[in-house]
């Protein structure tokens, strides 16, 4: 996998998985060890309405920036939110703006 094409994998399983899931990912020269956790249903508020979504985190080996995506079922896993907090407390925060 390479670092855009993870989120497909996780997509798919979303619907199946808890606990913890490794995927290999490809990094310039070398391949890492992507670490994802798999929550519950959570409902999530966006542009495009309110959706029931799975919450996924990814585990990082160092700490300070945290990733976490929520699928949401009723529209194929897609991913409804994005949230990555860096080190220095900035944020990136995506959210759908409407249904496909």
């Amino acid at each position: 996998l390479d670092r855009n094409i993870v989120v497909l994998a996780l997509m798919q399983d979303a619907a199946t998985a808890s606990g913890e899931r490794v995927y290999p990912v490809a990094d310039k020269r070398e391949i890492d060890q992507h670490r994802y956790r798999f929550g519950s249903l959570e409902a999530i508020d966006t542009p495009a309405g309110r959706f029931n979504a799975k919450r996924v985190e990814r585990i990082r080996e160092t700490p300070g920036r945290t990733t976490t995506t929520w699928f949401a079922p009723d529209l194929g896993w897609l991913p409804v939110r994005i949230l990555q907090v860096e080190p220095d407390g900035e944020t990136l925060e995506l959210r759908l703006e409407r249904k496909p």
